[in-house]
């Protein structure tokens, strides 16, 4: 019976994020009602399988994602929806979990942003332009000149997926970080 408690979860949260990934492709947008269904749904399992300290193992996965998502944000490197999924995933997978996730979709999102740099011209841009600010930055001592320019990057990319692909790395690769939670 616990085993069926703890596989059930898992391909729940598989299919939340599925969904996911499918929405943010297709809109650029991660449905609230999905992310309420998730945190809702991780929570229970978590109380089911934990006991009241459930709350806690969630509560700390959900606060966590939070945390590591918030600048990158801020930034406007990812969209609101992409905070809410990290955190979402926290609840059914606490805290020490969510770091290792995190650590993953970190690179995967790299990866893929670097290969659509280089498909859509961008990667060039934005070394020239950390060059030029290389440049100011020693023979002026300040970046003023051109810090008003573009964005380094202007295309985007659904980053729901690369939090998919951080999620389904833990679960094969196991923890990169192993944490005291």
């Amino acid at each position: 019976m616990m085993q069926l408690l703890e596989v059930i979860p898992k391909c729940l949260l598989v299919a939340l994020v599925a969904i996911a990934i499918i929405t943010d492709i297709k809109s650029r947008r991660i449905n609230n009602k999905l992310i309420l269904v998730g945190i809702l749904s991780g929570i229970c399992f978590s109380v089911g399988i934990r006991g009241l300290t459930g709350i806690i193992y969630s509560g700390s996965g959900f606060i966590f994602g939070f945390v590591l998502m918030i600048v990158p944000f801020l930034l406007g490197y990812l969209g609101g929806g992409d905070v809410k999924l990290l955190m979402m995933i926290g609840c059914f997978l606490g805290f020490s979990a969510i770091l290792n996730v995190y650590i993953y979709m970190a690179i995967a999102g790299g990866v893929f942003s670097f290969a659509v740099m280089i498909k859509t011209g961008e990667l060039k841009r934005s070394l020239i332009k950390i060059k030029n600010q290389i440049v100011c930055l020693i023979y002026q001592g300040n970046i003023e000149g051109i810090a008003n320019e573009t964005p380094l990057v202007q295309s985007s990319i659904p980053y729901a997926l690369p939090i998919g692909i951080g999620l389904i790395w833990y679960w094969v690769c196991g923890p990169i970080l192993n944490t005291v939670l």
